[in-house]
């Protein structure tokens, strides 16, 4: 089997065999070149397509796609930009009424999620039995975030209550049920509506609740992890440390100019 130039060019040579191509070869290739994790995959599937299984080098250990599955090579996948709806957006959807019932029942999903940090799944899943009464007297979302199996405990804040209200009914299902893709373009469809530039997506309104919801409002970064049902703190300190950058940045420019 021939592989690429960029592979295998520390090797001299032209070709290399199976037993070459394992995990070490492999390994060190990708991690001194510095691949970006796309690539690394996108080479490990052009592989498999030339070889259907091979779970196991000749002498050479686990191959690429094990080693990375069990955390034996670490891929730096990079932060990604944390889009979410400022203040002024959110209000301006909240404050949207549509007189076609499909994007006024999406809206409203969304703003709940933008109150709540659920995921699509969970939204979706949420039943009468999920909210439940707290240790402070006032209603909670109760319920696993299927991603992690981790226990969710969201408190029901009025305007996510408010929605809840408005399609209240017999079903045991608490929100209209509809497929992630479909909600997303409808998504599209309100945005444009509403004259929101940026490309709105159920995950937004998670990243919403994260960010303008609760950092905003100078809740602890400890407490937002466990909102979002993150396993790991540095999981949410990744992706939202950032923010807490910019909101220092933005309080020591108002003490400035104070």
């Amino acid at each position: 089997m021939r592989l690429n130039k960029d592979i295998i060019e520390d090797s001299n040579r032209k070709e290399l065999s199976l037993h070459e191509q394992s995990f070490d070869f492999l390994s060190n290739s990708f991690i001194r070149k510095n691949v970006d994790v796309t690539n690394i995959l996108k080479k490990i599937s052009d592989f498999q397509v030339a070889i259907p299984s091979w779970a196991l080098g000749a002498g050479g250990g686990l191959i690429m796609m094990n080693a990375i599955e069990n955390g034996d090579i670490k891929v730096n996948k990079g932060t990604k930009e944390v889009v979410f709806l400022s203040v002024e957006e959110l209000k301006r959807l909240e404050k949207s009424t549509f007189q076609i019932k499909r994007l006024e029942v999406i809206k409203d999903c969304f703003v709940f999620c933008c109150y709540t940090g659920l995921a699509f799944k969970e939204m979706v899943s949420l039943k009468k039995e999920h909210i439940v009464k707290g240790f402070d007297g006032e209603d909670w979302i109760k319920m696993k975030r299927q991603k992690t199996q981790k226990e969710l405990s969201i408190p029901l804040l009025p305007k996510a209550k408010k929605i809840l209200r408005k399609y209240a009914s017999d079903d045991q299902y608490l929100l209209p049920i509809t497929s992630n893709a479909r909600f997303n373009g409808y998504l599209k469809e309100i945005a444009d509506m509403v004259g929101i530039e940026k490309t709105l997506t159920h995950h937004m309104a998670r990243r919403t609740f994260a960010t303008t919801v609760l950092l905003y409002n100078n809740v602890p970064m400890e407490i937002v992890s466990e909102l979002l049902g993150h396993t790991k703190l540095a999981t949410t300190q990744q992706s939202y440390g950032k923010i807490i950058q910019k909101k220092v940045g933005e309080e020591m420019k108002r003490l400035r100019e104070g």
